[in-house]
């Protein structure tokens, strides 16, 4: 299994069901990954793109 497929199944595993339906996927996954590295700060830095991605959420809020 890849990185990538390992952080996709965490994130849908992790996906809340008050997700409204409009909401694109991308915003979705970009909310359930910071909240993922909040939770496990130990992850951090072990996927760049992930890393630049929760830091660019944390910046726009």
């Amino acid at each position: 299994m890849t990185d990538d497929e390992r952080m996709g199944t965490l994130l849908s595993m992790q996906k809340d069901e008050t997700t409204p339906a409009w909401e694109p996927r991308a915003v979705t996954r970009a909310r359930g990954l910071s909240d993922l590295l909040v939770r496990r700060p130990e992850l951090a830095g072990v996927y760049s793109p992930a890393d630049v991605t929760a830091e660019a959420v944390r910046w726009s809020a």
